[in-house]
This record gives C-alpha cells, sequence and structure tokens, in this order.
C-alpha cells in the first residue's frame, strides 16, 4: 500500500510540476510579440514560436521516456532504503551515467521482484 502511494504522489507531483511550467511559459509567449522587431515581425514570432514547440516537444519526449524509469525504480529504492524523501533524490543519484551507486539488476535481485 505505501509503495503504491508513493507512486501515486510521484504522478501528482509530476503533474503538478509540468502544469506550472506551462503557467511560467505563457507571459515569456506573450512579450514576443510586444518584444518583434517592426520589419519582419510575423516572421520573427513565427521563429521563435517553431523554437519554443519545438523545445516543448523535444521536453515532453523527454519526459515521456523518464517518467516510467522513475515510476519503476522509485518504489524499489524505497524497498531498499524505508525512506520515502530521500528515496526520491536518490534515485536520480543511481541514473547518473558515469556515478552509477547500484545496478537495475541488484534493486532487482534485493527486492524479490527480478521474476
Amino acid at each position: 500500500m505505501k509503495l503504491l502511494a508513493s507512486a501515486l504522489s510521484l504522478f501528482n507531483v509530476m503533474v503538478m510540476v509540468s502544469r506550472l511550467a506551462n503557467m511560467m511559459q505563457q507571459p515569456f509567449t506573450g512579450s514576443l510579440i510586444d518584444n518583434a522587431p517592426n520589419e519582419n515581425a510575423l516572421e520573427f514570432v513565427a521563429s521563435q514560436y517553431r523554437i519554443l514547440i519545438g523545445s516543448a516537444t523535444l521536453g515532453t519526449i523527454i519526459g515521456l521516456l523518464l517518467l516510467p524509469i522513475k515510476v519503476t525504480v522509485t518504489p524499489r529504492i524505497i524497498l531498499l532504503h524505508d525512506i520515502v524523501p530521500r528515496a526520491l533524490f536518490l534515485d536520480v543519484a543511481y541514473l547518473k551515467i558515469f556515478k552509477i551507486r547500484i545496478s537495475f539488476l541488484q534493486i532487482l535481485t534485493n527486492t524479490g521482484l527480478s521474476q
């Protein structure tokens, strides 16, 4: 039950962060038109919106790839350490490319979830 609550809590935090990011983005997109140069304003705004939409798409794709990993790793780290707040930061440390402290195979083996 603790793992399910942690997974649901993590999902809700991720949703709130994404909505906050969208809310913070709105003033910046509104100021694009105000800061556009007088000549070729339409082309300037169009190119800026293309960059913005491309960046948002790239961020969404990265988030789609990383969220299942985080949802999978976090409950296993909670089982290993039995400390929920610390586990939310430990899984990020475990995923660092060159400083891997524990392997996914070890997480699976220690928690009995390797089947």
